[in-house]
Parts: structure tokens; C-alpha cells; sequence
């Protein structure tokens, strides 16, 4: 795409990296701007019980908050590392994250407050990763399709790499009497988050190396042509 050199083994080194750590940093953030409203609703308990509509206040925070708070610090650290090994810069990549994760996180949380029945089924709880993936690419895909040619496939690598995520995840699940339950489960969300960020990391080198500005044998046909015509007298004077 340009003149400069990348290294694309370090790119998807430090993706893969940074997709293993950047959800516990996520929740970490997502607590930390969840407790105003935590606090706030324990000194006004009596007035929630009493009056539905500070209830529904604390609803519509707890459905809008979270997936802001993950949209936005993985859609930041996403822009950064692109920007910082690619040298490609994907204006917005940040604010449509943003934007996706507050659709996805609606969609998920929604989810899991108002069908409260289905939660204890093992496939429901995968459908989690996948759908908050899919709103959160699409909205990124906004940015890409403007600069890479086949942006679409970032849909179909993040929606392919939540279910990856969630197979790996979900259907592993060791016997919670095991001695090393806690250590088998920290290696299960390590490899379910190597194996995502191993997709979707792949799937953004290859749609670096696929630019719209870059010429290619299609666009000729495209491209007009003029042909000047003089009669030999005009060429004379």
C-alpha cells in the first residue's frame, strides 16, 4: 500500500496479544463506569422500589453502558496497533466501534435480562460472543469498506471467530470439582482468544494488502480515454 516496510509476523503477534488481554481490560474499564450508577442506586433504593421510572433509569444504563465501555477500548486498541505497525489509518474506526458495541451489548444484555429462561442452555449463552462480534463489525466495516476492497470479509472473520471463541469456551467446560478448575479456565479463554485474534488478525493484513486506491486490471475499462483529432492544416499553422 505504501513505501514503508511492515512486519507482518509482529502485527499478528501483538493482535493476538492484545485480543487475549484487551477483554479483562474491558471489564476492568466497564466496573469502573458502572459504579457511579451501582452507588447511585444503592442510595436511592427506596426511591427505585417506590418510583418505576429510576428502575428503568438503571435498566437502560445497565443495557447502553457495558457494550460502550468494550465497543470503545477494543475499537481504541484496535485503531492503535493498525495505525502504529500498518501505517494505515482508519479514520472513525474508534467512534463506529463505539457505536456497534452500544447495538451489540443492547442486543446481548437484553438478551439475557428479558428470555432469563433459556440462559441455563449452553448454546443460548454461546450465541453471546457471536452476535456482540457481528453488531461490532459491522459498524467497523463502515470504515474499511471506504479503503479495502472485500470488506465484508471482516463480518464473516469476526462472526467466525466469536464462534470459535464460544466453541472453544463453552463445550470444554472441565468438572467444576476438578482440583484446577480456575487454571483449566484461564487456558480455555487463552486459546479461545488466541484462536479469535489468530482470525481476525489475518483478516485485516489481508485486507491491508487489497486497497481501493490501488490500480488494478478491472479498472480500466473504467478509466476514459480522449482522443484529440487535428486536421493536417491546424497541424500546419
Amino acid at each position: 500500500m505504501e513505501s514503508h516496510s511492515i512486519n507482518p509476523n509482529r502485527f499478528l503477534r501483538d493482535w493476538i496479544g492484545n485480543s487475549i488481554v484487551i477483554l479483562p481490560i474491558a471489564a476492568v474499564v466497564c466496573f469502573v463506569a458502572l459504579a457511579p450508577f451501582a452507588i447511585f442506586y444503592g442510595f436511592t433504593l427506596d426511591e427505585v422500589i417506590t418510583h418505576p421510572m429510576m428502575g428503568w433509569f438503571m435498566a437502560i444504563a445497565l443495557l447502553i453502558v457495558p457494550g460502550m465501555v468494550v465497543g470503545y477500548t477494543v475499537g481504541d486498541r484496535q485503531e492503535n496497533l493498525i495505525a502504529h505497525h500498518l501505517r494505515w489509518s482508519l479514520r472513525g474506526w474508534t467512534r463506529w466501534s463505539i457505536i456497534g458495541g452500544l447495538v451489540g451489548g443492547f442486543l446481548v444484555v437484553a438478551k439475557t435480562l428479558f428470555l432469563d429462561s433459556l440462559n441455563s442452555h449452553q448454546f443460548f449463552l454461546m450465541a453471546n460472543m457471536p452476535i456482540y462480534v457481528l453488531c461490532l463489525s459491522i459498524a467497523q466495516w463502515q470504515v474499511l469498506r471506504q479503503v479495502a476492497r472485500e470488506a465484508s470479509l471482516w463480518i464473516l472473520g469476526n462472526v467466525v471467530g466469536g464462534i470459535v471463541f464460544s466453541g472453544v469456551l463453552f463445550l470444554n467446560q472441565p468438572d467444576a470439582n476438578h482440583s484446577a478448575y480456575i487454571w483449566i479456565l484461564l487456558g480455555l479463554w487463552g486459546l479461545a482468544t488466541l484462536a479469535q485474534g489468530a482470525i481476525t488478525g489475518i483478516i485485516i493484513l489481508w485486507l491491508y494488502d487489497r486497497p481501493i486506491s490501488e490500480w488494478n486490471d478491472e479498472d480500466a475499462e473504467a478509466v476514459p480515454v480522449y482522443i484529440e483529432i487535428r486536421s493536417r492544416s491546424n497541424r500546419e499553422r
